[in-house]
Formats: structure tokens, sequence, C-alpha cells
């Protein structure tokens, strides 16, 4: 004897519940979830308001090819009862059964596609219906699928959909709307079905489970409903599956009032969940920041063989709910009591920042599980690393003592600055700025990565600024000028920038002596420290995944310290210099070679006589030591010359070998 499936037996056959009847499998089951559809569909029937076409659109499971045998059924019906079939009629029961082929004509759009397939539906819908001794009043047409039909095919159904005849009535279905010309769509009536509430669906499969004879525990249900997605055939599915799981009477079922009983741990061990005790624990790993326990779980459930995508997304399930708490929207978290206290300890623990960045991470992995790989669980668990990692780009109220005297000079270009010391007072200033000087937005600096300070070569002013109050830049320094000395500052709020710099007089500023000790109270740099640590230098900059930038560096050299750790770069190209010298750029390069060279530096760029050789100076700062020149010397045997060398060598006369007056 065929069984029947459990969803098949369930399958609505009214619009609603009617008073008259008892709802139960295969008669009188109203559609579950979908009243705005319903409701809408009843009123036409019973004032006989039908549209000639219909586009049902929504997930899989919730009920638009039902709704459209329910209508098909409800058209035709001899009794009509206030827009519901009857179910007991001929035509209805003849439809039920499927036996009146007539008036509900249903068609795959995925393997009846073509244009050909559409010209023979525009020959048959000519016809009247009847046939078999039945008539009814229409031939409901019911389209399953219709976005997969051919571009071709929508074009020859257009015509019959715009001006069919007055007996047809099409019902397109379709779970992806987007691909229905819109040209097939504005001359359909549009519903679109929704997913069905949980709570909805945990009451219907409570009545289903009832009816069959079976008791199912509350949780169980839940875990049902929760997998199914909001979709009625998919959880009447699940629970059809489960009650072939949990075993027949008399084999040892666990058994409830003489009903057989199916148990949550049951259905979790079916659908291949992990209990509920390791996610809290995962979370609480997280939480902790505790990477090796987080690892051990994943394993842990990956060798239980459970489904990591599943694990995946009760986590993220989970996580929602902490988020929920953490925004004092509990009650939206359709909990019981025990699993809101355990999500109510996880939200006071990570906070709202914490949780919205686990729910990314733990996203993001749940796609990455999709891909087979050799390693199925490595998504997880570099979700699970990522997670316990302390995030690096945390915002803070001020800088460090470091980048904050970085980012005082940071604008300094060519000019020869350097910082101040303790000692020295700073600079008063009582002129006013030059009328040329513009003011810009100030744009607020934070520690690593932030956004740099737009600035244009000018120097912070020396005053303390008020609390709360921006700092502004003034004009910059000529080029021979002595330096305007940096204030000592443990933190710089907001930085004003001044596009053009305008020159100090000398005798504004005072300057005392270096002796050969830096003034900012650090380690004196050296031409040969330079050159040993400048490949740090450019490793630094990698680090900060700024390409262009390193890749403008690769073509200068360290030419040499001047005082006050003013450490000179020389280009060979004018524009590599003055893109270095932005002052986006220039604030990266003095950070990267202070982190490289242990020690507060400043950046100046020069570009090499003509554009094209290198500076004395230059020449000087390329030893024997580099790299390549090292290489070179070694292959050709050869020696490096001073300046005075090759000039004297460029004095002697060239002889032409090929010049027989010379042999």
């Amino acid at each position: 004897m065929a069984s029947t499936s459990l969803y098949n037996r369930w399958r609505p056959s009214t619009f609603a519940q009617r008073d008259d009847a008892a709802s139960g499998p295969g008669r009188n089951l109203p559609l579950v979830g979908q009243e705005h559809v319903t409701r809408t569909l009843r009123n036409a029937v019973a004032a006989g308001q039908m549209s000639h076409a219909y586009l049902f659109c929504g997930p899989r499971g919730t009920g638009k090819t039902s709704a459209a045998r329910i209508l098909a059924r409800a058209v035709n019906c001899r009794r009509g009862l206030q827009g519901e079939p009857c179910n007991e009629c001929e035509n209805c029961e003849a439809l039920l059964d499927g036996r009146q082929l007539d008036l509900l004509i249903e068609i795959d759009g995925a393997s009846n596609r073509g244009v050909d397939d559409v010209r023979a539906l525009r020959e048959r819908i000519m016809q009247r219906p009847g046939g078999g001794g039945l008539t009814g009043a229409f031939k409901v047409y019911i389209v399953d699928e219709v976005h997969m039909l051919t571009t071709e095919a929508f074009n020859a159904l257009l015509k019959s959909l715009e001006e069919p005849p007055p007996h047809v009535i099409f019902i397109l279905c379709t779970t992806d709307p987007q691909k229905v010309p819109a040209t097939v769509a504005s001359r359909c009536q549009r519903f679109d079905f929704r997913p069905i509430a949980f709570e909805t669906l945990v009451r219907h499969l409570a009545h289903v489970a009832a009816a069959e004879g079976v008791t199912m525990e509350p949780a169980g249900l839940e875990l049902l409903a929760r997998t199914a997605a909001g979709g009625a055939r998919d959880a009447v599915s699940l629970l059809d599956q489960s009650l072939a799981f949990s075993g027949a009477d008399g084999d040892g079922t666990p058994q409830l009032d003489g009903k057989r009983l199916v148990t949550a741990q049951q259905i979790q061990a079916m659908l291949g969940l992990t209990d509920f005790d390791a996610v809290c624990r995962l979370v609480d790993a997280l939480a902790a920041r505790d990477v090796a326990s987080g690892l051990r779980l994943v394993q842990e459930v990956a060798s239980k063989g459970s489904d990591l995508r599943q694990f995946a997304r009760q986590s993220i399930e989970f996580l929602r709910a902490v988020l929920l708490f953490a925004s004092n929207a509990g009650d939206l978290a359709s909990l019981d009591d025990e699993t809101k206290d355990a999500v109510q300890q996880r939200a006071e623990r990570l906070g709202l920042g914490e949780t919205v960045r686990l729910i990314k991470l733990f996203t993001q992995a749940e796609q990455g599980l999709k891909a087979p790989s050799a390693q199925p669980q490595l998504p997880l668990e570099l979700a699970v690393v990522e997670a316990s990692m302390v995030q690096l780009a945390q915002p803070t109220q001020a800088l460090s003592r470091n980048e904050a005297a970085i980012a005082a000079p940071a604008a300094a270009g060519g000019s020869r600055g350097r910082a101040a010391t303790k000692d020295e007072r700073p600079v008063q200033r009582d002129q006013p700025e030059p009328a040329h000087v513009r003011e810009t937005p100030t744009v607020a600096t934070a520690p690593r990565r932030a956004p740099e300070p737009e600035v244009a070569g000018g120097w912070p002013r020396a005053e303390e600024p008020d609390s709360g109050a921006a700092a502004t830049l003034g004009p910059a320094p000529s080029l021979d000028g002595p330096a305007i000395p940096a204030p000592e500052a443990a933190a710089v709020e907001t930085v004003e920038a001044a596009p053009e710099p305008a020159p100090v007089p000398d005798e504004a500023v005072h300057a005392p002596e270096t002796n050969g000790t830096d003034t900012a109270g650090t380690a004196t740099l050296t031409s040969e420290t330079v050159r040993q640590r400048w490949p740090a230098v450019l490793d630094a900059i990698r680090q900060q995944r700024n390409r262009p930038l390193e890749a403008l560096l690769r073509d200068a050299e360290p030419g040499g310290v001047d005082a006050g750790n003013v450490l000179v770069l020389v280009f060979r190209f004018p524009f590599h210099a003055s893109k270095v010298q932005e002052p986006a750029n220039i604030v990266a390069v003095q950070r990267a070679a202070t982190r490289a060279l242990g020690t507060r530096v400043t950046v100046r760029c020069e570009v090499a006589d003509g554009g094209g050789a290198r500076t004395e100076r230059a020449r000087q700062a390329a030893p024997a030591d580099d790299a390549f020149v090292g290489k070179a010397m070694r292959m050709l045997d050869a020696k490096l010359m001073t300046s005075a060398e090759v000039a004297a060598l460029e004095e002697l006369p060239i002889v032409n070998e090929y010049d027989s007056s010379t042999l």
C-alpha cells in the first residue's frame, strides 16, 4: 500500500477555517499564515470581481500553489460558500482528486519553458470549459516557476495575458519575481506570500502532531519551526522525518499518556544540531578571548559529525538574541525563560559593539562553509581566532606620546625644523595671521590608521590651546631659517590646515644650539644607522598597506641626517619628492621611520642635482655595503671611485681602437 507524505495529507484546502466543519487532513484545512492573501481572494470570489491573471510571489513552502488550487475550486464550486470552496460538490471533489483536467491545468514552467509550449497553450485556452459530464465557469491555468520561461515564451504569453478569453484565469507562481518581465507583472494582480511567523508555525506543527497521535516536546517543535525558516511545507516535512526517526509504537519509543513521545534531543540528533550548551561555551570563550578553548570546541563539534553550517547558524541566532538584549529590545526574541537568562548574561558581558563584530565574523564564516574544502572547519576556526584578537583600530581619546610628536611637525615639508626641548620657552605670536592664510575645517586625529590631518606645510602654534579647542597652524618657516620648536603635547585632538605657507622672520624665533644631542630628548641618529635600517622603514610602510607610498620610497635613498634628527631623503625625480611631501604621506613616512629607527624622526625630501644625477651626499651615502652595489663589485671585481677620480678619468683622451694611426 502506497503511503502519502505528511505534507501532502495536510495540504491546505480552504482559504480560512470554516465554522461548520472541523479541519483535518485532506479536507477543510485552512491556509496558514497568509491572511492578507486569503481575505482578498475570498472577497473577490464572493463579489465576482476576479482578475484574469494573478502573480503569486514568495519563498518556497509558503502556500502559493495551494492558494492557486483553492482559488480554482472556489471559482468553479457549485455551492459557492462566501468565496470558499465547499470541497463536497462534484467539481470540488473532482479537482481535489485530480480527475478534472479541463477546469484546472497545471504547467511546470521549468520544463515547459519554450515558445512552442506557450503557443500550444494559446491554442488550448480558446476552448470553453466542460467535459466528462462536468461543467464549470472558468478554466484556471497555474504556471509554476514562471520565471523559468524564456524571453520568447514571455513575449508569446503577453498577448494572452492582455486580452484573455472571459472563461480563462491565469495564476503565475514564482519564487523569483525579479526575473518576471515588467510587461507581464503589470498585467497581473500581485500577491506576496510572506514567511510564516514562528509562533504560527509552532502552533500548526502542534496541531498536526496531535492529529497524528504523537506528542511533541515544545522545545522540539521550536527546533523544527526554526529550521523550517518560515516554510510550512518544510516544517511538516521535518515533522514527518522526526516521526520516522523516533521509531514506531511497540519498539521502545518513549510514551506519554498512551501517545508516542518525540523529544527535543531526538530532533536535535536528526537535524545534526549542536546542543545549546556548546553554543554558550563558544560565546563564553570568545568573550574571554580564549582562542585555545574556542578552537577545541570547534574541533569537538566537527568530530561528532555535526553540521558545521548549522552550528554557525545556531551561533549567529544566539548572538542575534544577545544583540537584541544588549539593545534593550529583548522582547523581540522568542525564547524560553532559561534561554533568556543565558542570553542576558552574555549581553551584559559582551556589549553591543562586540556582539555586532562577532555576528559579522560568523556570518562570513557561514558563507565560507558552503564551499567544499579539505579542512571544512577552517572558516569557523578563522572566525574564532579573529574574534579572539583585540581589535587593532579601537578608538581612543588621545594619541600616544610618539605619535603626537610625529603629528606635530607633520607638514614641515622642506623646512629644516627640529623638535623643541622641554627647557625652551614657547614662541609668542602677537601679530595676527596673514590675510592669505585660509583656515580649513578641523580634522580629528586618532591613533593607528586614522585619517591624516589635512595640512599643507604649516607648523602648529606653540601656545597651549584651551580645553576642547583646536590647535591651529601658523605660517611655515623659510628653508634656510631656524626651526620653530614643537609643543610637548601628550595628545593632539584636532589640527587646522593652512594651504599657503608664509615665511617667518629669523628674529621671531629663537633656536638654541643642539650640541650634538637630539633636542627632543631622544637618541641622535647617524647616517650609517639610517642606511642599515632603511629596509625596516620600507617594511613599516608596507605594513600600513600603503603600496603607492612604498613604490615612491623605492626611488629614494637616505641622503644623511641633519641636526635635530632630520632625515634627508634624496629622490631622482621631482614628482616623486613632491608626492611624498604631501601631508598625509609625510606623516606616514615619519611614523614608519620613528618606529623602525627607535627614535623620533623628522623627514625632509630633496631632489638630486639636475633632477637626474645624484647629489654628492647621495653618492657618499651609497657605500659598498649596499646589497646590489656589493654584488656588482664582487661579480665585476670592481671598486668604488670618488668624484675626484671620476673627474680625472673623464679628462683622459678617448682613443679609437679602430684608428690605425694609434697602432
